[in-house]
């Protein structure tokens, strides 16, 4: 399911004409989903995983605003929810194993562990991010939309990634490694490199 950051419109961008052209068109969904790879994580597009700073930096580029502005902020947030899922139970295992009686957005975003979904379930995210985002009203000029003219294009663009699955974690493969303890026995884990993912992606086809 997507972000309930971004689940409505707002009600000043859906009343104004400048708006209406980016309406939700179920058609066009089924088309993306139906441009996915059935058989993703054996296509050789699988065995190089697109760095995900950059892809973030290419949809960011739909803005017309910077990273000074708290929607930009807010927008960038929602993107990462789309495309790092939290690993099932990790709420809970944070819970049982810090000292933190509450976990902050800032405690779990930094130590919880995530996943990529399949192309799939990103992309039915990744259209209602940016449908919602498309449909927001620049806060200097309510006007404008939030993103740029030709963002529907750079989406697009974007999506081939996702549907080649190139932005989703592969089946069977462990992208986390347990590297020691804090001081307060807290369980350290890292993100395995770029490099690493990719070997270990290229491995698995074998």
């Amino acid at each position: 399911s997507s972000s309930s950051s971004f689940s409505s419109s707002s009600s000043s961008s859906s009343s104004s004409p400048h708006f209406l052209s980016h309406a939700r068109d179920e058609q066009f969904l089924k088309q993306l989903l139906a441009g996915v790879n059935e058989r993703w994580y054996e296509h050789e597009d699988a065995c190089t995983p697109y760095d995900m700073r950059h892809f973030l930096s290419n949809c960011m580029s739909m803005c017309r605003t910077g990273p000074d502005c708290v929607a930009y902020q807010e927008c960038i947030m929602d993107l990462a929810d789309v495309f790092f899922k939290p690993m099932a139970g990790e709420r809970e295992r944070l819970l049982l194993t810090s000292t933190q009686a509450t976990l902050t957005r800032r405690f779990f975003k930094r130590n919880a562990r995530f996943v990529c979904p399949a192309p799939h379930a990103q992309l039915r995210d990744f259209y209602d991010w940016y449908l919602f985002w498309s449909s927001f009203p620049l806060p200097t000029d309510e006007t404008q939309s939030f993103f740029v003219a030709n963002s529907l294009n750079l989406f697009k663009k974007e999506c081939k990634y996702v549907q080649h699955g190139q932005t989703s974690d592969l089946p069977g493969l462990d992208y986390y490694a347990l590297i020691g303890t804090t001081r307060g026995e807290f369980p350290r884990t890292r993100v395995t490199s770029l490099v690493e993912c990719l070997f270990l992606r290229r491995l698995l086809q074998f």
